[in-house]
């Protein structure tokens, strides 16, 4: 709000839609819609276009520098003088320092450091002469941008004939404009100033064409803080500049201004808002893309499991075989007096065996995962960036990426494997089975043994026949034990080929699952590398709300100010 009473509504008005300007080209600038060459009203608040000019004019000594510092409050601004001074036309404005410059012969521009000047003007003229007519010429073309034109008359002689007619001379368009004051009051008693106001209306009614209002005022006691001389006058002016057409023409003019550029940025929010859509769109044919990839390799999986299964058949047979080796008479009968742990190296050689087949089978399946992520990602590049008008960015490489979720998808079908062989309790088929043919053996050896033993001990007695007919038992049981070794080995092979057979589709149901979340793991991190292009769009998404609403407050004020002008 202006420091000064004239014009209050006009400069708040102003003042709000400066602001109102600011916001709406904070907002272009945030949308991408450059308007600063659009919207006036973005530098200082007012300058000489927008300040309000008041003039004076009147006789020599009539009292109008008095009148105008008066009218402001500023004793020293015009400078007063009682004699008659050969003067040009002065103007004042406001600068960042007190500077005169004589724009020409007959007027001189004065700048003052004085706030009030921001927002008006005054233009102080020489008396008017009735010997010459240079100065009212020059002075009506100055007199044709003024807001009110206060033609003051001297209290001691205010029907001169110099100043009534200048204001015939004065176009019809000046006429709304026009003031009469009476100056210097203070030097006449208050009847005769009534007596005075009468005469000067009833001259104007006879001599003009128009009736301006008259004031009377005193210069003196409003510069010594008595202004109520002046109230008459300043509500005059007030009224007077709340209907200047042209003021009033200029707000709605930068209305229509802002209105224009509200409608521009809400086109291009618009348009933003619709390319956010179109790109969620995008976003999920790709995620959707993605997802069909996935299904397509899942699919496959009968097939895969199928070469698991018979991988899984061929590595168990050639297991058997090497059990079959691994359960020889003469080794068995070995391990009775070392230890036996042929379930466990058996077990060990079997899981190891289909490890190496199984990842065979999970390198060869995720590269052509990863051959097909690449390809889809060569040609997602170019459509995002034609889409969306980004890069995809990724914290590493796709390939580097892909080659580790490689890596993680052959490690996991390799653990699956060894738990799903351990799931299959292969070595407790065979524990089962050893402990049982490990304690025939044991007996069959250990009575050997002693009749062995025996035989030495009736040999050394010299005992007739006995030694033989012992060694002879001892062989007996002997030759039971490899028997007994022969037959078991025989019907533990069997069992083992027979379990290994049974629970081979069992085995490649086990990896299913395993290979079904492998699968996923994969895509998994193939679509986290559209991360960048995720959030670059929930950026853009979280923007349009706070736009949006900065259009709505800047709307609901332009519609405030239009109602109030």
């Amino acid at each position: 709000m202006s420091p000064f009473p004239f014009g209050e509504r006009y400069f708040t008005r102003r003042e709000r839609i400066s602001r109102l300007m600011r916001a709406i080209d904070e907002l272009a600038t945030e949308v991408g819609t450059p308007l600063s060459e659009q919207l006036p009203l973005l530098g200082e608040p007012a300058d000489d276009d927008n300040a309000f000019l008041f003039a004076a004019c009147g006789e020599v000594n009539s009292g109008k520098s008095a009148f105008l510092n008066a009218l402001l409050g500023i004793p020293d601004l015009c400078p007063v003088s009682d004699l008659p001074q050969s003067q040009p036309i002065r103007h004042y404005s406001y600068g960042e320092r007190n500077h005169d410059e004589h724009w020409s012969d007959r007027l001189e521009l004065c700048t003052r450091r004085i706030e009030l000047l921001r927002n008006y003007h005054l233009v102080d003229t020489p008396g008017i002469k009735s010997d010459t007519d240079e100065y009212p010429r020059e002075l009506i073309k100055l007199l044709s941008k003024a807001d009110i034109i206060c033609c003051v008359l001297p209290v001691s002689n205010p029907w001169s004939p110099s100043t009534w007619n200048f204001l015939l001379q004065l176009a019809p368009e000046f006429h709304s404009r026009i003031c009469l004051v009476i100056q210097q009051i203070d030097e006449r008693e208050a009847i005769d100033i009534k007596v005075i106001e009468g005469h000067i209306k009833e001259l104007a009614s006879k001599k003009l064409d128009f009736s301006p209002p008259i004031f009377a005022v005193s210069a003196k006691r409003a510069l010594n803080g008595e202004r109520q001389s002046y109230q008459l006058l300043s509500s005059h002016i007030e009224r007077h500049i709340e209907n200047l057409d042209s003021r009033n023409k200029q707000l709605r003019r930068w209305m229509d201004q802002a209105l224009v550029a509200l409608n521009e940025i809400e086109d291009r929010v618009e348009g933003h808002a619709g390319q956010l859509r179109e790109q969620d769109r995008f976003i999920n044919q790709i995620e959707t893309e993605i997802e069909q990839m996935r299904e397509s390799f899942i699919q496959k999986l009968p097939h895969h499991l199928i070469d698991v299964a018979e991988n899984f058949e061929t590595e168990g047979l050639w297991t058997s075989k090497l059990l079959h080796r691994r359960l020889g008479a003469f080794r068995s009968m070995v391990r009775v007096f070392v230890g036996d742990r042929t379930a466990a190296n058996i077990e060990k050689a079997f899981i190891e065996h289909i490890q190496t087949v199984v990842e065979k089978i999970a390198e060869r399946d995720s590269g052509k995962v990863v051959r097909c992520c690449e390809e889809h990602w060569q040609e997602l590049e170019m459509r995002i960036e034609q889409s969306m008008g980004i890069r995809p960015t990724t914290d590493q490489p796709i390939k580097q990426s892909l080659q580790t979720s490689r890596d993680h998808f052959i490690s996991r079908l390799r653990q699956a494997t060894e738990l799903g062989i351990n799931n299959l309790k292969v070595r407790h088929l065979l524990d089962k089975e050893f402990r049982a043919r490990n304690v025939a053996l044991k007996s069959f050896t250990a009575t050997a043994l002693i009749f062995t033993l025996l035989a030495s001990i009736c040999g050394i007695l010299n005992l007739p026949w006995a030694p033989w007919i012992l060694l002879g038992v001892g062989c007996i049981f002997a030759g039971l034990g490899v028997l007994s070794a022969w037959v078991t080995r025989r019907h533990i092979v069997r069992d083992f080929r027979e379990h290994i057979l049974r629970t081979c589709g069992a085995f490649a149901q086990t990896l299913e699952g395993d290979f079904e979340k492998a699968l996923q793991d994969v895509f998994r991190d193939y679509a986290d590398s559209l991360a960048h292009v995720r959030e670059h769009f929930a950026q853009e998404k979280m923007s349009i709300e706070p736009r949006q609403r900065k259009w709505q407050k800047c709307f609901l004020t332009l519609k405030t100010i239009e109602q109030e002008i």
